[in-house]
């Protein structure tokens, strides 16, 4: 009995012993890991915005920036003045005798440069701003000061000292972006440059000093008005080409002013006729050739060529008699519509360039054989 007491004693001291160290430590193979804390996600990145739209050239947006342009033209503003044309831009004095340039070096060193070096004061003052779609004519007037060499293919003209003012269009075409031109053609009378410089008899305008007035803009509609005016223009031109007079008095306005840049005064609705009828004795075969036609509110653009063989006298132009030349001579004309008929036109064309067809001055001077 004792011994089986004794017995009971010690398995029972075991047994707290062995319950005493499972609760006072846990063996290493039963322990779970402690959970490694886990980063809190990133948010995510938001797409990116699509670019913005493209922004849409408008016509008023061709308008201010071809002023614009003029104004770096008139400052001598010659890193801004780049920017205005394209890379390939191809510039064209028309019948100046100079062939079309290409690149902005050769539009710069070739007709911008020796114009500043003859008339270091030159500038233009914009008229008119007329604008259909990419096609764009501005009519403006040049003013200068004669104080430097003047190189002309006819040879170089020393500094006169006087003052020149005379209107002169300008015709380009927009590339997509509306800030550069990749064409674009400048139409001035030589003939009216040279009388107001003392260099010819000739009769011609007055040198001006001061604009029409404000700028007028006109951006095309395209709408039914416009074609009708053009449709106008068109028929002017078919009745002149038919020498049809009364068709061509039929769509002239009663308060008609006609201006042809070369000739030395304004004509009203009876001038102008007897004018077409002097052309039409003095050219039989005269003709206008359309290239280019188009409206922006009152106003129609053409550009064009005219053609004919003097076969007869023309008083109103100075021939007395016919020199049995033909004459091709490109114009650019601004038509302004009233009450479906012409009420303002203006030509530009280059009257040096006629008189020299017609045998009236001398060609130009061969050019001199290069030096080696």
């Amino acid at each position: 009995m004792n011994k089986l007491v004794a017995l009971l004693i010690v398995s029972s001291s075991l047994l707290v012993v062995a319950c005493k160290k499972k609760e006072g430590a846990t063996s290493t193979s039963d322990q779970t890991p402690a959970a490694k804390p886990v980063a809190p996600a990133e948010p995510a990145k938001p797409a990116p915005a699509p670019p913005p739209p493209a922004k849409t050239v408008t016509g008023d947006d061709l308008a201010k920036r071809y002023v614009e342009c003029w104004g770096y033209f008139s400052a001598k503003d010659w890193d801004n003045m780049k920017t205005c044309y394209a890379p390939n831009i191809v510039s064209e004095s028309v019948d100046s005798g100079m062939p079309p340039v290409t690149g902005w070096n050769d539009v710069h060193d070739k007709t911008e440069k020796p114009m500043v070096d003859a008339f270091p004061d030159v500038k233009g003052d914009v008229e008119l701003t007329l604008i259909n779609g990419k096609n764009g004519v501005t009519v403006a007037l040049l003013t200068g000061t004669h104080n430097g060499t003047l190189k002309t293919p006819a040879g170089d003209v020393p500094a006169t000292n006087k003052k020149f003012g005379l209107q002169v269009a300008h015709a380009v075409h927009f590339v997509d972006d509306g800030k550069s031109v990749d064409k674009e053609w400048f139409y001035q009378d030589m003939g009216e440059l040279m009388s107001q410089l003392g260099l010819s008899k000739a009769p011609a305008r007055a040198a001006s000093d001061k604009p029409w007035g404000s700028n007028e803009i006109v951006v095309a509609k395209n709408d039914d008005a416009e074609k009708k005016n053009v449709d106008v223009v068109k028929a002017a031109d078919d009745a002149f080409n038919k020498h049809d007079a009364k068709a061509m008095d039929a769509l002239i306005g009663d308060d008609l002013v006609w201006s042809e840049i070369g000739m030395a005064k304004d004509w009203n609705k009876k001038e102008a006729s007897a004018m077409n009828a002097q052309l039409w004795k003095g050219f039989s075969d005269i003709k206008f050739d359309v290239s280019t036609i188009w409206g922006a509110g009152d106003y129609v653009v053409e550009q064009g060529t005219m053609s004919g063989t003097n076969d007869g006298p023309m008083p109103g132009m100075g021939l007395a008699k016919k020199t049995g030349k033909p004459v091709k001579l490109q114009y650019l004309q601004v038509w302004k519509i009233k009450d479906g008929k012409v009420s303002r036109s203006w030509g530009f064309w280059n009257s040096l360039a006629f008189a020299g067809q017609l045998g009236l001055v001398p060609p130009p001077p061969a050019a001199a054989p290069a030096k080696k």
